[in-house]
């Protein structure tokens, strides 16, 4: 394991990781990342090292983050959508993941379904897309 980590453990990460390292959080629910729980820390490194498409909604803001295999299912909301709530991120299928997302914060329950249908828009135009979906508290 990188030494770096130890002391700052979103030190890595690839693209998401660098833009992550470099937002201002001190204008969003959050605060600065100096300010930010270990827990958040490592929730953010664990996602910005999968391979999978990842993503960490936090607090009540739902603030977002996400990895670089994430990109692709931004689509053209990458990158000047990071650290926004997540219904301002995903307005289209809020109605779908708003329910799940408080599900998950007031009850502390893991969510799994799969081939779930949303329709998106992440190349300017609403699309049918399928996706298998995790939420865990």
């Amino acid at each position: 394991m990188n030494p770096e980590l130890t002391k700052n453990p979103l030190a890595e990460g690839g693209e998401m990781g660098a833009l992550i390292r470099a937002h201002d959080w001190s204008k969003t629910a959050l605060g600065s990342s100096a300010g930010w729980p270990q827990s958040l820390k490592t929730s953010i490194a664990i996602m910005l090292r999968s391979g999978y498409p990842a993503s960490v909604c936090w607090g009540h803001a739902m603030t977002t983050f996400c990895n670089d295999s994430y990109i692709p299912v931004m689509g053209k909301k990458h990158p000047h959508r990071l650290g926004w709530a997540g219904k301002e991120v995903w307005p289209e299928v809020w109605d779908q993941v708003g329910p799940r997302m408080d599900q998950v914060l007031n009850q502390g329950q893991q969510l799994f379904t799969r081939d779930l249908l949303f329709l998106i828009d992440r190349k300017g135009f609403i699309e049918e897309t399928y996706f298998t979906v995790s939420y865990s508290p």
